[in-house]
């Protein structure tokens, strides 16, 4: 997941499949939870940002 992460504020990967986003806090991983996605056994990098 660190690998994909480049400029993106969260990076999650499982078996080739990435999914990013460049929103800040947790909103990008509620929104894959509230949206019903399965991200179950996904890795997962962040950045912090300020």
């Amino acid at each position: 997941a660190v690998n994909s992460l480049g400029t993106h504020s969260v990076a999650l990967c499982k078996n080739g499949k990435v999914i990013t986003s460049d929103k800040r806090g947790v909103a990008p991983l509620t929104e894959l939870i509230e949206s019903g996605a399965d991200i179950s056994g996904f890795s997962a990098a962040d950045r912090v940002v300020g």
